[in-house]
């Protein structure tokens, strides 16, 4: 068994390979019995080819490296595979795109581990986490700005294997919060930093970031509607009261103003907007919505007119937030 798992789903990543060897050998010199397990998402480029050739080198250099080749089925799906096969007692996932600061991890790695924390959590907002600190759930929930990203994170695999937690493999989009959001709810202990060991490459041809069809707008639209429908359950799930139960409708309402904000930027029309939000168990009176974490001004204007059905549908028919 190893110490550490690192998954790495690859989609038509070619041209990123060398800088992803080069983040993997960095961590292997750093982080001591760390196993990377790299799934082809059924590349259409020479990702294969390329992963292929650095496998026979990496077990050369004594890098322990799994190369798991699969049908293109989302990264979701390729994620659940990557945890399937690791065997780390602690496990996180990388984007090949990205970046990663081995010593500063595994310096943050070791006090998780010296502490027997359930969950590390990095690229906190340095504004509410100056300094690393070990927190218990819902001082962690209440006091740190939540983040979904998942690279944000390192697991403890026994939790993830014990409550049988993987990604929605139906979902394209925002699937990574609810992943996240699922294991703190069997979460004791979480030692959070706001040291940036996480590097996001903001790419253009990422899921997030390239310029979806109107199929791919429709499919959004849904993910969003069933981020919120299963932040809605947790928060039931969570049997929360007080202070924590708040945080977490917080959080639902978040994406409940996420959802209304791309309904109106595409156009929806009334009629497809209310029944979206009926489908999603909208809220309209978005009582814990704006939170401390978010006090722009143009947020609370706008959720005043969240909480208005009639102001919904005069905006929806003017399509003026579509126009901008």
């Amino acid at each position: 068994m190893a110490f550490f798992s690192l998954i790495v789903p690859v989609y038509n990543g070619s041209r990123f390979i060398d800088n992803l060897i080069r983040n993997l050998s960095a961590l292997h010199g750093a982080v001591a019995d760390t196993e990377f397990i790299l799934i082809n998402d059924g590349s259409t480029d020479d990702t294969s080819e390329r992963l292929n050739a650095f496998l026979q080198t990496a077990q050369a250099r004594a890098l322990n490296v799994k190369l798991i080749e699969t049908d293109n089925g989302g990264v979701s799906r390729a994620r659940n595979i990557g945890l399937a096969a690791a065997t780390g007692r602690y496990a996180a996932f990388m984007d090949h795109d990205d970046n990663i600061d081995a010593p500063k991890l595994a310096a943050l790695l070791e006090q998780a581990a010296e502490i027997r924390a359930d969950l590390l959590h990095f690229n906190a907002d340095s504004r509410y986490m100056p300094s690393a600190k070990t927190l218990r759930r819902d001082s962690f929930l209440t006091e740190v700005p939540f983040t979904s990203y998942v690279w944000a994170y390192v697991f403890k695999r026994e939790l993830l294997v014990r409550h049988a937690l993987r990604f929605d493999e139906n979902m394209s989009y925002l699937e990574d919060g609810l992943f996240v959001l699922g294991y703190l709810r069997y979460a004791d202990s979480i030692l959070a930093s706001g040291q940036q060991v996480y590097g996001y490459t903001d790419n253009p041809q990422s899921v997030m970031r390239a310029k979806r069809t109107a199929a791919q707008n429709q499919k959004f639209l849904d993910d969003i509607g069933a981020a919120v429908r299963g932040y809605s359950k947790l928060s039931e799930d969570f049997q929360a009261v007080g202070d924590t139960a708040k945080r977490l409708r917080e959080i639902r309402d978040s994406f409940q103003f996420i959802h209304l904000v791309n309904m109106l930027k595409l156009g929806i029309g009334r009629q497809e907007l209310f029944e979206r939000l009926q489908a999603a168990g909208y809220d309209y009176a978005l009582r814990d919505y704006p939170s401390r974490f978010n006090k722009r001004f143009a947020v609370k204007i706008l959720c005043m007119v969240f909480r208005s059905k009639a102001a919904l549908g005069i905006l929806a028919d003017s399509r003026l937030p579509a126009r901008r």
